[in-house]
């Protein structure tokens, strides 16, 4: 016999989260034959058939891990069964680079953004898109007069699909995800290279795991979110650090940073790791710091230089401004507003300021506890940078977006976290929901989830069996 029940029941589930993907493609499609835009807002009805097919993804991509566990899919002798999972799933990911954005308009942003450089010689950091309102992707806009607010790298890598296709709106996205999707297929790489350098033993499963996440997923190839691009890059110089190729893991960190500026805040532990790494003399060290800074310095300049001093004191100007923007989708507004109710009257701005300044005892206390446990488990540092991310998400004011979380996915997987799967099911999963509730609502059911599943996965010795083989 062929295949057996288990072999059967994995190509229904594999089959079954892929079409359910498929469903997403098709949201906008029927939001138009009901005369709504899939772009928040959306009536109600809307909103709860993309919940639905959102939870049916889940369940599918859960059933699809188990099952790949349950047959040892990665395993040799399993050609077959590996084929079909493979070319099955690489082939949906291309067909999805075809659809229409979902839940955001950045993938317009980004493209318009992109043609202001390359079509119309206009600085993106000194410019706004209401100067080129004939451009086809003008309407989709939804933040018309505000400049490029990411950093130079990710605008060169923009200028691709805008050169290639000046003209066609339809490839000139289909490019664009596509060459999002080799930026998801380089980061999945790098991240099986961490796991397996870190000994993780299903190592291929939690690679499968990070590849298919449904937000991942539905954040990159639907929307076109840049996240994966600086992902790749973190991973990469990850891998470095973790090897003592320090020079190029600080060219690395650097260029992902030049994507997005985010990851600025995990600098120091870069620097602290070198530096507590003994099996290198101290000069030795020392040098690959400067060496590592001088080439990071280059590249800076290299990327800033085609724009001007005056596009980076304008990218400074808006992240300060950002900084006092009170987001009415953050912990710190929650905390506002039900002061308000209960008659407490404290400034928003207070609340912010007291917010942020719990975010640095935290990030200096995770940064001391580092210092103090690196020597013992290399996964520490995956948990330090998730923990620092983590902290910011709860403790930041300003706008935050439910494909943040592409930031932080990696580390909480390759971290020393226990249950650390289940932890990213449960916040991918209700941070998808966040175009629907606020994040800051959607907080509490996530936290009670995740205690429920940790005491009743005792209970249940398949459930508890399938988490451990991805926390091992």
């Amino acid at each position: 016999m062929l295949f057996n029940d288990y072999k059967k029941s994995f190509i229904v589930a594999h089959l079954c989260f892929l079409l359910s993907l498929c469903a997403v493609y098709f949201i906008p499609t029927i939001a138009s034959l009901i005369g709504d835009s899939v772009l928040p807002p959306m009536n109600k009805h809307l909103r709860f058939y993309i919940i639905f097919i959102f939870s049916l993804v889940f369940i599918f991509y859960l059933l699809d891990l188990y099952y790949c566990n349950k047959i040892r899919l990665f395993e040799s002798g399993k050609s077959i069964l590996s084929g079909y999972f493979w070319v099955s799933t690489v082939s949906v990911m291309v067909f999805l680079c075809s659809s229409y954005a979902l839940l955001s308009s950045d993938l317009f942003e980004y493209s318009l953004r992109a043609r202001m450089l390359s079509l119309y010689n206009l600085n993106p950091y000194l410019s706004v898109p209401v100067k080129i309102k004939h451009d086809f992707f003008y309407p989709m806009l939804f933040w018309k007069n505000t400049p490029e607010c990411y950093g130079p790298l990710w605008v060169n890598i923009g200028q691709l699909h805008s050169i290639f296709f000046k003209n066609n709106m339809f490839l000139t996205s289909f490019m664009h995800k596509s060459i999002l999707l080799i930026f998801l297929g380089l980061s999945s790489f790098s991240f099986y290279k961490l796991a397996s350098q870190l000994r993780i033993k299903n190592c291929i499963l939690l690679t499968v795991a990070f590849f298919m996440n449904p937000l991942v997923i539905i954040a990159t190839i639907i929307d076109g979110h840049n996240e994966i691009a600086m992902t790749f890059f973190i991973l990469l110089a990850s891998l470095a650090l973790l090897r003592s190729r320090y020079v190029l893991a600080l060219f690395l960190l650097t260029l992902a940073i030049q994507v997005k500026f985010v990851y600025v805040l995990i600098v120091p532990l870069f620097i602290l790791y070198i530096f507590r790494d003994t099996s290198k003399k101290m000069l030795l060290r020392f040098l690959d710091i400067i060496t590592g800074a001088v080439f990071s310095l280059i590249v800076v300049v290299l990327l800033w230089l085609p724009f001007g001093k005056q596009s980076l004191l304008a990218i400074i100007e808006y992240y300060k401004n950002l900084s006092l923007n009170f987001w009415f989708d953050s912990i710190p507004f929650a905390v506002y507003f039900l002061l308000d109710k209960m008659g407490v009257v404290i400034d928003k701005y207070n609340i912010a300021t007291l917010f942020s300044i719990v975010f640095v005892l935290i990030y200096v206390y995770l940064l001391a506890n580092f210092v103090r446990r690196i020597k013992q488990d290399q996964k520490i540092f995956f948990t330090t940078v998730s923990l620092i991310l983590l902290a910011l998400f709860i403790t930041n004011s300003t706008p935050f977006q439910a494909w943040y979380l592409l930031w932080v996915i990696p580390f909480i997987l390759l971290s020393g976290t226990k249950t650390r799967f289940l932890l990213v099911f449960l916040l991918s999963y209700f941070f998808i929901l966040t175009f629907w509730k606020r994040m800051s609502v959607l907080f509490l059911p996530m936290v009670i989830s995740y205690i429920l599943v940790q005491i009743y996965s005792t209970k249940f010795v398949k459930i508890k069996g399938f988490l451990y083989s991805l926390e091992e």
